[in-house]
């Protein structure tokens, strides 16, 4: 954000440089990657201090297919284009440190997600605890904040399908409450769903290029 200011020497100019985008985007990647998979390591750890109970097998399915929806979600489409909106961008420094800041906060969603992946299998039909709802509720509203932050920065517009996923999510705390971990879990898996189906049809019936964002540019778009 500062430009790394040096005494005597001023700051480093990162803003006016192009920026190698497919290192860049793969870098990007990567960080996601690994930590997905570090959600299913904890998992895999956490089951095996129990054995395969029936609930606590159906708990690791659960969070295993939450998993598979945060990937999807992430690399379909816009994980798939930032390189092509990097390199295609006036000011290319701008837009990556952007996509920057947007897979910080997906990868704190994730990183919360895993411990709600661990809650949800520990205790899996157990009393629900306000923290315990924050955690399995609050990984995947995170995530979808970062995701529609990358929808910013590559098409310059967000998906509705982003907000509203998240507000769903706060909107079913209360109800949360009342249930066990695992179906908290099971209704955070049902909104990413409704999300990654919303994706898949918005690609099909209305195709976009990428369109880097630029400084204060920002619209929405359906669904």
């Amino acid at each position: 954000m500062l430009d790394y200011p040096t005494p005597r020497l001023g700051r480093a100019g990162f803003r006016t440089r192009r920026i190698q985008e497919e290192h860049l985007s793969e870098r990007y990647r990567q960080v996601v990657i690994i930590a997905l998979g570090e959600t299913i390591l904890i998992s895999g750890l956490q089951i095996g201090s129990y054995g395969a109970e029936r609930e606590r097998v159906a708990a690791l399915l659960v969070s295993f297919a939450i998993t598979v929806l945060l990937w999807q979600i992430y690399f379909y489409r816009a994980g798939e284009l930032l390189v092509v909106a990097i390199g295609s961008a006036q000011s290319s420094a701008y837009v990556g440190r952007v996509a920057a800041y947007a897979h910080l906060i997906m990868v704190i969603g994730i990183g919360l997600s895993a411990l709600g992946d661990q809650i949800t299998i520990s205790y899996p039909l157990g009393h629900t605890k306000l923290a315990w709802v924050m955690v399995i509720l609050g990984g995947p509203a995170v995530f979808l904040l970062g995701r529609a932050l990358l929808d910013y920065v590559t098409f310059s517009r967000v998906s509705w399908s982003r907000p509203i996923g998240l507000l769903t999510l706060v909107a079913l705390t209360p109800v949360a409450l009342l249930l066990p971990p695992i179906l908290v879990a099971v209704a955070a898996t049902a909104v990413l769903t409704g999300v990654a189906i919303s994706n898949v049809i918005s690609w099909r019936l209305f195709p976009r290029a990428p369109k880097p964002a630029a400084p204060g540019e920002i619209s929405a778009h359906w669904p």
